[in-house]
């Protein structure tokens, strides 16, 4: 899983404070100068961690938030509603009239506007300047034009915004396909015959694998999009303990993972 918190391109400052000995036996690809905390609990690295240092900068108070990737609404309720926000966006490519109906009644009693959209995040009805804040979870590595989504979400912010997400796991990981049970079969088996398995496991994600919508970048991808657009204030990596047992189990298929996906 990956923990993004950035602001449109200008000045920026990078707190390094992972655990090297660590980060160098789970993660040897990632550069300590790319990483500003690498966890292998997660532990501190969730959006709730990330959201707590824009409260302590005062980037919360009566702000306007968009939320990418709403669907049901769960983190407008659970991140939003009382953090003293003044005006919450949802969107997203399907529609969930009876969740978003009572965020909107929830969002009343507490003083906070809560409207929601059906919006592609590469192409916002927004106007420029016109949010503080951007929040996506579990959403970028669906993002089938995340440079898109990433240049739309850059024009809207206000100057000084920041947009933050939690995503992954990224598509060469453990499970990429959020499909745990199957660890890195993605990457090891052909197309259909993943697809198959992934059936036979059952928890859904085979729709999604049907459907093409995941972007399989890989880290560095993510990297060059995200400075592409962004100055990135900090960068979190969860590790894997699936993975980093898998590597200890099976070092032979583990070197040929690494070299054909890294």
């Amino acid at each position: 899983m990956i923990g993004l918190l950035a602001e449109p391109l200008g000045p920026a400052y990078r707190w390094v404070c992972s655990r090297p000995e660590v980060q160098g036996r789970i993660a040897p690809w990632l550069s300590a100068d790319d990483v500003d905390d690498f966890s292998p609990s997660g532990r501190g690295l969730g959006p709730i961690s990330a959201l707590d240092r824009l409260d302590r900068k005062g980037g919360l108070t009566g702000a306007t938030v968009l939320v990418v990737g709403v669907g049901r609404g769960p983190e407008v309720g659970r991140y939003w509603l009382d953090r003293g926000v003044g005006h919450v966006i949802g969107i997203d490519l399907s529609a969930y009239p009876d969740d978003w109906r009572e965020l909107r009644s929830a969002g009343s009693v507490r003083n906070v506007g809560v409207e929601f959209g059906l919006m592609d995040g590469a192409h916002l009805a927004l106007q420029d300047s016109s949010v503080d804040v951007v929040f996506s979870q579990s959403v970028l590595e669906h993002m089938l034009d995340l440079d898109g989504f990433l240049a739309e979400a850059a024009r809207v912010l206000k100057p000084g915004g920041r947009f933050a997400a939690y995503f992954g796991p990224l598509w060469s990981t453990y499970g990429g396909p959020h499909v745990g049970a199957l660890g890195y079969d993605h990457l090891l088996l052909d197309d259909q015959t993943y697809l198959e398995a992934a059936r036979d496991v059952g928890n859904g994600w085979e729709h999604w694998l049907e459907a093409g919508l995941f972007n399989k970048l890989l880290f560095d991808e993510y990297l060059d999009a995200f400075e592409h657009h962004f100055s990135i204030d900090r960068l979190g990596v969860v590790a894997s303990r699936e993975g980093e047992a898998f590597r200890h189990n099976d070092p032979h298929t583990w070197s040929r993972l690494l070299r054909n996906h890294n």
